[in-house]
């Protein structure tokens, strides 16, 4: 206000006052104008590169949100619109569907030979891994699962996925009694049994691990291989183990006679020498099989070979849980 003031009265002095130091501050300010527009005006190579890369995850995920198939939980009340034909829909399906139990299907079909409503249930019995057959089962099991006699599938719907292989029927054991589920994966009774496991060992806080082991002098040893991965291992009481299912043994004859599966025998070697030389201190070699009729092959088994010791469990046994944290506390 001043410098106006006094422009006012004395226009020469005004002049001189902005000749000088306010055109350097101008040019000077205008400089750095431009030299940060110019930098600013230089888009680095790396930053179009992200702004590329946020496009297309953004297109990705764009197509993800807008897929027209329902994975979520609510499966069992996908809309009837989906149905291409009217079908029977029975609650007592799943007694009128005659598959083996040890039987498993492959297809060579392609996706397109599913309807919409078929691919969408098959679709999320993948993402829920698997469904009971009867939702009576589920406090029984304790698996928070869904089931067939909830859903709204058809015999006929039913039927096309397990011929196609999409899904399987398979009787499982329990400690609590069987029960049928059915599954997009056929060592689904492995993995049940391995999550009963967890539960258990969380119960009484022991930690599970799935345990991986490399052998450096695995020739010397007579192993198959130099690198064995284990079911599980339960580090402090330093215990290794295997589970093993209706796949991990052959038929021999038509009296129904088993035996080992080969590559089963040299797991049952590496368990053993993982035990006693990769173990802090001695370590314990236990394996976990589906049924009772099975322990007496693997017996005969480690016998035969005199390998060392191994503890065995089945999974049908009503003891399993206190059998297991026995093994478990023995080794304290």
């Amino acid at each position: 206000m001043d410098l106006i003031l006094e422009s006012r009265k004395e226009p020469k002095l005004q002049s001189n006052l902005f000749s000088d130091e306010t055109d350097q501050y101008i040019e000077e300010l205008f400089s750095e104008i431009d030299t940060w527009t110019e930098q600013n005006n230089r888009e680095p190579l790396d930053l179009i590169s992200n702004d590329s890369q946020n496009e297309s995850i953004q297109q990705e995920t764009s197509l993800v949100i807008n897929e027209d198939q329902d994975f979520s939980p609510s499966f069992l009340a996908i809309n009837e619109e989906m149905i291409n034909e009217p079908s029977e829909k029975s609650n007592s399906i799943v007694n009128q569907i005659d598959v083996g139990e040890n039987k498993q299907k492959t297809s060579n079909l392609p996706q397109d030979s599913l309807s919409d409503y078929q691919f969408a249930f098959f679709q999320n019995i993948v993402n829920n891994g698997w469904i009971y057959e009867n939702s009576v089962d589920r406090e029984r099991i304790g698996f928070d699962k869904n089931a067939i006699d909830e859903s709204k599938i058809s015999l006929t719907d039913l039927e096309k996925l397990i011929k196609t292989g999409k899904i399987y029927k398979k009787k499982i054991q329990h400690p609590t009694g069987p029960f049928t589920i059915f599954a997009s994966s056929p060592i689904v009774e492995k993995l049940i049994i391995n999550d009963t496991i967890r539960r258990v060992c969380r119960k009484k806080r022991y930690k599970t691990i799935i345990r991986k082991i490399e052998f450096a002098n695995w020739i010397e040893f007579g192993l198959s291989k130099k690198i064995w991965q284990f079911d599980f291992e339960i580090s402090l009481p330093s215990i290794v183990g295997c589970i093993w299912d209706d796949n991990c043994f052959l038929i021999l004859d038509s009296s129904s006679n088993y035996s080992l599966k080969q590559e089963k025998k040299d797991e049952l070697k590496a368990l053993i020498a993982a035990a006693t030389l990769k173990m802090k201190k001695e370590g314990l070699a236990l394996i976990i099989t589906n049924k009772k009729d099975h322990v007496d092959i693997i017996k005969k088994t480690i016998k035969n070979t005199g390998w060392g010791k191994v503890e065995i469990l089945h999974f049908s046994d009503p003891k399993f849980a206190e059998r297991l944290i026995k093994i478990i506390e023995s080794k304290k």
